[in-house]
């Protein structure tokens, strides 16, 4: 409704994507729709913990799920699968150093593909800065029930909270820093808005997530990205 008649509007987006599958789900589904501009958001779900295997030493490498062939293949629910499989069978494969679904130069590569493949066809890309309430220093319940981040011994809640707040830090940064590139694609920088405004009120119930904000936050990011949609038009319309 914001942006007007003369526009389509096509949510593509699928909750638990990582910036590889969604460079893929793009590359296979999305780009023969011929979008002229892509917005793209990714960050939260790439530094998930990887249960076993990062995201792309999984693609392709069973014969009977083809993720190649099939971008939609839910790979968390297979890490889940693989995970309790080596829990069972496998020594040793789930010790050693963390390792996230999409390592920090992954995801920088990614996101570089996503803005390239989408240039290619004449189209422009916004990438959108996943934001987050860690600036009130606390981490919710579940982030630790789900293993996304683990408390040292002797680690206060605030230093815990601060080692995830710079893991986040180091995504987002790679985000600002293609965004910013130009002519490759469009930054919104939604985490710099969210922290210029406060973080207070945006959550309904911050000791669970602060990750997904209420409705309230809603309205204002949907102006933000139309704000920028209308600029991008009004650019192309006047070249």
């Amino acid at each position: 409704r914001c942006l007007g008649p003369d526009y389509e509007v096509i949510n593509a987006g699928v909750p638990g994507y990582s910036s590889l599958q969604g460079l893929r789900f793009y590359d296979s589904k999305i780009k023969e729709l011929k979008p002229d501009i892509v917005v793209a958001m990714f960050g939260w779900n790439d530094h998930w913990p990887a249960m076993g295997f990062t995201d792309s030493e999984q693609t392709g490498n069973s014969p009977s799920v083809d993720v190649e062939e099939n971008p939609l293949i839910d790979l968390r629910l297979y890490q889940v699968v693989l995970w309790v499989v080596l829990k069972v069978t496998g020594p040793g494969t789930m010790e050693g150093p963390l390792k996230y679904r999409v390592s920090v130069e992954e995801y920088r590569r990614n996101l570089i593909a996503l803005a390239d493949i989408v240039g290619k066809t004449g189209a422009r890309t916004i990438l959108v800065t996943a934001p987050s309430a860690l600036a009130m220093g606390e981490i919710p319940r579940n982030l630790y029930k789900k293993r996304f981040v683990k408390r040292d011994r002797g680690d206060s809640e605030a230093e815990a909270a601060a080692r995830l707040k710079k893991l986040h830090g180091q995504y987002t940064d790679v985000v600002r820093m293609i965004g910013s590139s130009p002519g490759r694609a469009v930054l919104v920088d939604m985490e710099k808005q969210w922290d210029a405004r406060g973080v207070e009120d945006l959550f309904n119930s911050p000791e669970d997530d602060v990750v997904h904000p209420n409705d309230t936050e809603y309205p204002p990011n949907a102006q933000t990205l139309c704000d920028t949609n209308r600029q991008i038009a009004f650019e192309r319309n006047n070249k």
